[in-house]
């Protein structure tokens, strides 16, 4: 099925809204002032801007299909507190977060940051693609077998949290990390707190320096 608003928005009115999106749309949604759901499906795309609006738990899922990789612009989902990655049985490719304008004010995937905001990656992989590509949530949890890679940024605030079941390979080739507050050692910045499991893996490459290189 698809869906084509042209120009145009796809209001939602007063009380929850739902949209489960499998198939096409190529027009902008705002979802209201209450706490609403959009899941995008493997199979589903969606081309204009989606916006949760004046909720206080709106709630996005973002499917991936195994072997596929889907790209989120800056801004291109707004106002949701509560965000799940690869969430269903099959769902394991790469979502990849774009570059924002100004990552401090505005992130590619932004939640807000309050009090209860959380991003889930339940498998597959999340990309960060450039040194802009950013994310803010209060809790990052990377589960099991799912991996968080690329060279950009995540904001948790002092008192968020990442927490690391999975993997973290930073740099789309090689990388490191920095967390603020710590030496700079890398290109995933987490501004905030940081907690690997014992199933938690980070895996990073690493090569001598010139001087070390000749010794």
């Amino acid at each position: 099925v698809t869906v084509a608003g042209g120009g145009g928005t796809i209001q939602g009115a007063s009380g929850t809204q739902s949209i489960d999106n499998a198939g096409t749309m190529t027009t902008a949604v705002a979802l209201g002032a209450d706490n609403d759901n959009y899941i995008l499906r493997a199979s589903g795309t969606q081309t204009g801007t989606v916006a949760g609006e004046g909720g206080t738990a709106d709630y996005l899922q973002v499917e991936t299909g195994s072997g596929a990789t889907r790209t989120i612009a800056a801004a291109a989902f707004t106002g949701f507190e509560q965000v799940e990655l690869n969430l269903d049985p099959g769902s394991s490719g790469t979502v990849r977060l774009a570059a924002a304008g100004d990552p401090t004010t505005q992130a590619t995937l932004d939640t807000g940051g309050g009090a209860g905001t959380s991003v889930t990656l339940n498998k597959g992989e999340l990309n960060l693609e450039a040194a802009n590509s950013s994310l803010r949530t209060r809790q990052m949890s990377i589960a099991n077998d799912a991996l968080l890679s690329g060279v950009g940024q995540i904001f948790n605030g002092a008192d968020g949290l990442t927490t690391n079941r999975g993997w973290i390979s930073p740099g789309n080739s090689s990388g490191t990390v920095h967390v603020q507050g710590m030496a700079a050692i890398g290109q995933i910045n987490v501004d905030g707190n940081v907690t690997q499991t014992a199933d938690g893996v980070f895996l990073a490459d690493s090569r001598p320096d010139a001087a070390a290189a000749n010794r």
